[in-house]
């Protein structure tokens, strides 16, 4: 029997839905993460993490695009 092979966790980006993309933006480059210069304000936040990118949409946008219905 072989030993389990051993696979380091990664991830390439984390989507969250927010309920304010400003406000979530500012907690954020509080903590020392910067704001990457692709986000569109009010839209969405991209913010290069150690492990990744952090996107941060707007809630609402992203139950829409799912199809989920009302508010999240």
């Amino acid at each position: 029997m072989s030993a389990p092979v051993s696979v380091p966790q990664r991830y390439s980006l984390v989507t969250l839905g927010v309920a304010d993309v400003a406000a979530s933006s500012a907690f954020y480059e509080r903590l020392g993460w910067r704001r990457s210069s692709a986000s569109v304000d009010g839209d969405v936040t991209f913010i290069a993490t150690p492990g990744g990118v952090l996107a941060l949409w707007r809630a609402a946008d992203l139950a829409a695009d799912a199809g989920a219905p009302g508010a999240p």
